[in-house]
């Protein structure tokens, strides 16, 4: 399998469809989308049993509420790809955002995590920015942290990684800033 695709799932009927769609649109067949369910009440859960019974690239496992951390988590757990990224259930990702990102990393071993632009707050006038980089490559953490202002853009759902980062990293249980507490472990 060469890409797992994580999506959290908490009470997001709305836009969860929308969401995988984007994500299956990807040009990447090679791909598990993995719905983790974390005790949603509004339907969601019975929504991805759906969405899993009509595409067998949908993985679907459900867990009591335990937050955005334990949920990705439990997908880590379960993901079979050689890269993992997140998509937060309410996103939508631009046709063909994942295929050259990861025809790159294939190409370049030594690359572990490819961070790619993203719009945040799309469709909020006052707060939608794009956030894009410029081709830079850092060698070291201090140099992408402080450099690059990786603290600023530490989100984890606009990154491929290398799954082997995984190994021994999880996201912190029951912590805010989930995403900046565990970037840094991932850079190590």
């Amino acid at each position: 399998m060469l890409l797992s695709v994580i999506v959290p799932v908490h009470n997001v009927s709305k836009t969860l469809r929308p969401c995988l769609t984007s994500i299956l649109q990807q040009g990447v067949r090679d791909c598990e989308v993995i719905l983790v369910d974390d005790g949603s009440t509004d339907g969601s859960g019975n929504l991805c049993d759906l969405l899993s019974a009509e595409n067998d690239r949908i993985k679907t496992f459900h867990k009591p509420n335990g937050g955005l951390s334990a949920a990705r988590n439990l997908g880590l757990d379960k993901a079979q790809g050689q890269f993992i990224t997140f998509v937060d259930s309410d996103d939508l990702l631009c046709h063909d955002t994942y295929r050259p990102i990861l025809t790159y990393l294939e190409a370049h071993p030594h690359v572990d995590i490819a961070e790619f632009p993203v719009i945040v707050h799309y469709g909020n006038p006052k707060k939608e920015y794009h956030l894009t980089f410029h081709g830079e490559v850092y060698e070291t953490l201090a140099d992408y942290w402080l450099q690059g202002r990786g603290y600023a853009h530490s989100y984890a759902w606009n990154k491929l990684y290398r799954a082997s980062l995984f190994y021994q990293v999880r996201y912190p249980v029951g912590r805010s800033f989930e995403d900046i507490l565990t970037l840094p472990h991932l850079l190590l």
